[in-house]
C-alpha cells in the first residue's frame, strides 16, 4: 500500500482541526449554556479511528508523523534504543516511518506497526481529552459523552481502560 493513501482527513493531530474544532465546540457549548448547559455534550455517533471496527492503517499524515516520532523519543529515549527494540537503523527522529499491518506480517519484528496502534490509541484518548477539555472551558460542570461505542480492536482507537484512566468521561 502507498502510505500517502493512509491520511485521515481530518487527522487528529492536526493544528489547525483543532483550532477550528475548539471554536465550533466552545460556540456549541456556549448555546447550550444559554438554554441553561446540558447533562452531557455528546461527541459523536458510532465513532472510531477508521469506520466502526473496521482495521485500516491510519494516519500516516504528517501531523500523526510528526507526533508519532516525538511520541517514540519520549517512549524510547535515543535512537540506539529505539533501533534496538526495532531492529533498525534509523539515524534520526525524523526518518522514523511504522509499518502498515501489510508490512508487519512479512517483517521479521512487526514493533514498529505495534508501536504506531498504540500511538495510534493515545492519539484517540489525546483528542477526547482535548474535546472534554474545551467543554469544560465553556461549561465547568459539562461532561463528554459519545454514543454508538464500538468494540475494542487493533485498528479503531477503542481502548477503554486507556480512555477511562484519564479521565475523558469524567
Amino acid at each position: 500500500k502507498d502510505k500517502q493513501y493512509l491520511i485521515r482527513e481530518p487527522s487528529l493531530c492536526d493544528p489547525t482541526y483543532r483550532t477550528n474544532l475548539a471554536k465550533k465546540v466552545s460556540s456549541d457549548v456556549a448555546l447550550a449554556m444559554s438554554w441553561g448547559g446540558a447533562t452531557a455534550y455528546v461527541a459523536g455517533d458510532e465513532m472510531s479511528l477508521t469506520e466502526y471496527v473496521e482495521y485500516f492503517d491510519y494516519d500516516f499524515s504528517e501531523y500523526s508523523l510528526a507526533e508519532f516520532r516525538n511520541w517514540c523519543q519520549e517512549k524510547y529515549g535515543t535512537l540506539a534504543q529505539l533501533n534496538a527494540i526495532w531492529e533498525t537503523n534509523y539515524t534520526s527522529w525524523q526518518d522514523i516511518m511504522p509499518l502498515t499491518m501489510e508490512e508487519a506480517g512479512g517483517a521479521s519484528n512487526p514493533a514498529p506497526w505495534a508501536d504506531f496502534r498504540t500511538f495510534m490509541d493515545d492519539s484517540v484518548v489525546d483528542f477526547f481529552k482535548f474535546v472534554s477539555n474545551t467543554i469544560k472551558s465553556v461549561d465547568p460542570k459539562g461532561r463528554l459523552g459519545v454514543s454508538g461505542t464500538q468494540k475494542p480492536a487493533a485498528g479503531n482507537g477503542y481502548d477503554y481502560w486507556k480512555w477511562a484512566k484519564n479521565g475523558i468521561f469524567e
